[in-house]
């Protein structure tokens, strides 16, 4: 179903039509245009109804055992089930009035698009926003098999005839089998997401309808399966709607042919009949196109929208409409043998009114007796006794006279003043009443106009003050808050710190708040803080090889206009004496006439240990020679 904000759906039968409003409310009306039912429960406004489904009417003729079938007495549908925006499936029974049962079938955060009955009226597949498809069981009331079919959110959810295939839409068109939950076929052919499919058997074959978001065609697929199933298929027949399509109403088929009536957002109804069997590339066109048109004071004025249509099984066929609004439901009954091409209804706007004698019927008004020496008060306020006049001989007191006889400039004085204006301006330290507000209504403006906020005593004091009913959905926003893309709001940080420290023994005995809400966000901060050690470590040495930088690009100042702080000053005579051998300074020779001063200095020094450590030679004749020299001789010389 691709229509939003209210649903509405013919039963199988065409005997009710269920209305579900976006607060929570189902409505069930009957033919005559009557509400025959009002469901409210008491969480709606925390559980929006997003889709719903009649349960199929049993149809003993089809079934080769009848004991697989529920049978039924009159052969009407009786249980609605409800899809919810907290993850949640309602069972509701028309019979009883009540809400029968409820599926968990995702977290409590994920939407769930699409509802649809098996034809065995036994099990329920339900199709949701986290990609999942989930069968459950109505005789047992448990989960059979929950099965992922991507990563694309799941839009719509349809059964094969024999409940042995389920097919999903998304963008694209899958098929699966229920027993292995394998993948059998793709179809490929919509820009949008799929939001309607009608599944159909013609000659035990089986096609399917789809419609797709914004979309002005309707296509119809035929089931392979023995085809390939990475290997996508085109369109068998295309239905030309030329308007925006809202829902496929319901499928007819004959031996001939197939008819079918689709919802237009514009609130008109197309009637399409059409062989199926053969293929054809250009579209069908609507055989009728049916419209109501108010009309006031003999003029033709707006058009009233067509909410939802059927085609009666009966003889002859005939096509079922309900329009209005869902305050006002009209139903009324068309055959088909008397449609036109272009078919103009002419009726009264649907309203509610109630005149005086609807009003009297309903009210019954007692006048008591009241005799006639009763006084009557006049209406309104009680006004103050009139003043006494004083009595003759008293003197008035000086003090009645003086009572507020300021003079004007005082006054004006007065009124100027901005002490008083500033000690005067109303302050609140509490939002609890606007934040619930905006979780009842599920305004986000308002929400987010009260989280945004950072001023700590505010956020604890309205967090102590909020109701324990809207401790969850207030952490529910914050964790998506919190878990978007981009999101740097820092008060998002300061709220769900508060919520939890304040309230944390509510939190951790609520059920499911741990599973859908705690874990999941522990799971974002550990992701968003994992390289948090490693980015601090980078900047403390980026920071400490830019001050180093800096430093060096400053330089070290040394002030040489001041004296030096100590002079020492030695008179010895050692120090006159060593001095011829000191060094002359650098600045009276170059770096080569050093590096040669330096290498003659140690070629000296090691000459002077060779000799002192080299022993005399003796040699055979007795003379002694010292480093290669004769002794004698060089005494001789000297």
């Amino acid at each position: 179903m691709l229509k939003k904000g209210s649903l509405f759906q013919f039963s199988p039968d065409g005997s009710r039509v269920a209305v579900a409003t976006p607060d929570g409310r189902l409505t069930i009306w009957d033919s005559s245009g009557e509400v025959y039912q009002q469901y409210s429960p008491s969480a709606h406004l925390s559980a929006e109804i997003t889709t719903m489904a009649w349960c199929p009417a049993a149809k003993l003729k089809n079934s080769k055992k009848k004991k697989d079938i529920p049978e039924k007495a009159d052969g009407s549908a009786d249980i609605i089930a409800l899809g919810t925006a907290a993850g949640t499936v309602v069972l509701y029974s028309v019979n009883h009035g009540d809400a029968l049962t409820t599926f968990e079938a995702a977290l409590s955060t994920v939407r769930i698009n699409s509802v649809v009955w098996s034809n065995s009226c036994k099990s329920v597949i339900v199709g949701a926003q986290d990609g999942m498809v989930s069968i459950f069981s109505v005789m047992s009331l448990e989960l059979l098999v929950r099965f992922s079919t991507g990563k694309e959110p799941v839009y719509s959810v349809s059964v094969t005839a024999d409940d042995k295939h389920i097919i999903s839409g998304s963008r694209k068109i899958k098929i699966w089998e229920v027993r292995n939950q394998s993948l059998v076929q793709t179809f490929i052919g919509h820009a949008t997401e799929v939001r309607c499919l009608r599944c159909l058997d013609f000659n035990e074959e089986f096609y399917i309808l789809s419609a797709a978001e914004e979309d002005r065609n309707l296509s119809v697929w035929k089931i392979d399966l023995n085809a390939n199933a990475k290997k996508s298929a085109t369109a068998h027949v295309t239905l030309s709607v030329n308007e925006n399509v809202n829902d496929v109403g319901s499928v007819h088929v004959t031996e001939e042919e197939v008819i079918t009536c689709v919802s237009t957002e514009q609130g008109n109804v197309s009637l399409f009949r059409f062989p199926i069997e053969k293929g054809k590339s250009k579209p069908y066109k609507p055989s009728n196109l049916v419209q109501i048109i108010c009309e006031s004071e003999g003029k033709l004025g707006t058009s009233i929208p067509i909410q939802a249509s059927i085609v009666k099984s009966s003889d002859p066929l005939s096509l079922s409409l309900a329009y209005g609004s869902e305050n006002k439901l009209v139903v009324e009954d068309l055959k088909l043998s008397e449609l036109r091409s272009n078919h103009l209804l002419s009726r009264a706007m649907p309203t509610i009114s109630i005149g005086a004698e609807e009003r009297k019927d309903f009210t019954k008004v007692v006048k008591p007796q009241v005799p006639g020496s009763v006084k009557y008060l006049v209406a309104g306020h009680p006004l103050p006794a009139p003043a006494e006049s004083p009595r003759k001989g008293v003197k008035r007191s000086k003090e009645s006279t003086e009572v507020n006889t300021q003079s004007l400039e005082e006054r004006i004085a007065l009124l100027n003043s901005k002490t008083d204006l500033d000690t005067n301006v109303p302050k609140t330290d509490s939002l609890a009443q606007l934040l619930v507000q905006g979780l009842r209504s599920k305004d986000q403006s308002i929400i987010l106009s009260v989280v945004d906020r950072e001023d700590p005593q505010l956020i604890n004091n309205t967090v102590k003050s909020l109701p324990v009913d809207y401790i969850v959905p207030l952490l529910s926003t914050l964790h998506r808050s919190i878990q978007t893309k981009g999101s740097g709001h820092y008060s998002y940080v300061l709220w769900t710190q508060s919520v939890i420290s304040h309230h944390a023994g509510y939190l951790i005995s609520s059920p499911g708040v741990q599973r859908d809400i705690l874990l999941p966000l522990r799971d974002v901060v550990s992701a968003r803080a994992a390289n948090y050690l490693s980015v601090l470590k980078l900047k403390g040495k980026i920071e400490m090889i830019k001050t180093l930088m800096d430093k060096n690009k400053e330089g070290v100042d040394v002030a040489t206009d001041k004296p030096p702080l100590l002079v020492y000053q030695d008179d010895s005579d050692d120090e006159s004496e060593s001095g011829n051998f000191h060094l002359p300074p650098q600045a009276d020779y170059d770096s080569d006439c050093l590096d040669e001063y330096l290498s003659n200095a140690e070629s000296s020094d090691e000459e002077e240990e060779e000799e002192m450590e080299v022993p005399g030679e003796i040699q055979e004749n007795g003379t002694v020679y010292i480093n290669g020299h004769d002794s004698e001789s060089e005494m001789e010389e000297d």
